[in-house]
């Protein structure tokens, strides 16, 4: 989950990065307010946290001497 969640931070930091170096460069304006960034945060970490627990689900789901190629 670490993994998943610190991906998930650095894409979004990376993108709000992008697009303050940006913004000045494009003929048109999108106003991006404070609320609008805290609602992309959250929803980015909530795809994060379930993403990465759908994984681990499935993971704990697999039979260990299959996953090892022991067993057929």
């Amino acid at each position: 989950m670490q993994e998943s969640l610190t991906l998930g931070l650095l894409g979004y930091g990376l993108g709000a990065l992008l697009i303050t170096l940006t913004a000045e460069y494009f003929p048109r304006r999108v106003a991006i307010l404070p609320f609008d960034q805290y609602v992309l945060l959250g929803i980015v970490v909530a795809i994060c946290v379930l993403a990465s627990v759908l994984g681990i689900r499935r993971a704990l789901g697999v039979d260990p001497t299959t996953a090892l190629g022991g067993g057929a």
